[in-house]
């Protein structure tokens, strides 16, 4: 397309490009924020995606695209769902709603994988210091809530920024998913 006199590429296009160059986890990050701003449609992204010519790292990049989901609210879930990917973790549902008794949502949670009944949160530090709450406040509350999971039999397992860029709690993740779904 041309603005002004100069000829840029399309969003779309711009999109399919970093799937085809960039890390999984960045690529994935950037699809998700597009589609989730309503920036383009996954359709849109497809289409500029077929029209590529080039084999040159296809399956990287087809790869980006089905991996792309709107619901996941941050960059870091968006690196962790790559990560799950790249460590051979399925299953995992972005932003699942927990209600009460009364249908009242208590708790909505970043992944959750059913079979298993394991939970992964994603936990940025503004959670705890940003907002009305205190930190002790926001830590209580989250206590709360991961009690409340519990009760329900689910394993909650909170991953930081730095930890998603570690091998580590990708296999015990992994482990722990597979131990839930062997004891059910």
């Amino acid at each position: 397309m041309t603005i002004g006199i100069y000829r840029v590429t399309t969003l779309e296009q711009t999109l399919v490009d970093v799937a085809l160059t960039y890390e999984l986890a960045t690529a994935v990050a950037m699809v998700d924020h597009a589609l989730r701003q309503g920036l383009t449609s996954m359709e849109e992204i497809e289409m500029a995606f077929a029209e590529r010519d080039t084999a040159r790292a296809q399956r990287r990049a087809r790869t980006t695209l089905d991996l792309a989901d709107a619901r996941r609210e941050s960059p870091a879930e968006s690196v962790a769902a790559a990560r799950f990917f790249e460590h051979g973790i399925g299953g995992f549902d972005p932003q699942v709603d927990f209600r009460d008794r009364s249908g009242r949502v208590f708790a909505r949670v970043d992944f959750c994988h059913r079979a298993a009944k394991v939970i992964v949160e994603v936990d940025g530090l503004a959670k705890y210091s940003m907002g009305p709450r205190t930190p002790r406040r926001a830590l209580e509350d989250e206590k709360a809530r991961d009690a409340q999971l519990a009760a329900l039999g689910y394993r909650v397992v909170h991953l930081t920024w730095k930890q998603l860029f570690l091998v580590g709690p990708f296999e015990d993740i992994k482990r722990i998913v597979s131990e839930r779904i062997v004891a059910r």
